[in-house]
């Protein structure tokens, strides 16, 4: 038997859930002004952080997941920080 090793971003972009709400952000994005989508950013970063740093990097994803899970207030500042840097 073979044993498979799935990274958790690789788990997390398998999902279908997952899939589904990046294509709905991705086309927000392209529809609306940046000013409105850093709002939604920011809104999203507070109800489940990982999420709005999807394309950040599995760096950042993964950092602001594992703060999420040891507290809810961790991850949304985390989400913040990087939401508010620079590409």
């Amino acid at each position: 038997t073979e044993i498979y090793t799935l990274s958790l971003h690789d788990a997390l972009r398998s999902s279908y859930l997952y899939r589904y709400i990046c294509r709905i952000i991705e086309a927000l994005e392209s529809k609306i002004n940046k000013k409105t989508m850093s709002f939604l950013r920011v809104l999203l970063s507070i109800i489940f952080p990982p999420l709005a740093v999807y394309d950040r990097g599995c760096g950042s994803m993964l950092i602001v997941f594992l703060l999420t899970l040891c507290g809810w207030v961790p991850g949304v500042i985390a989400a913040l920080i990087i939401l508010n840097k620079n590409n």
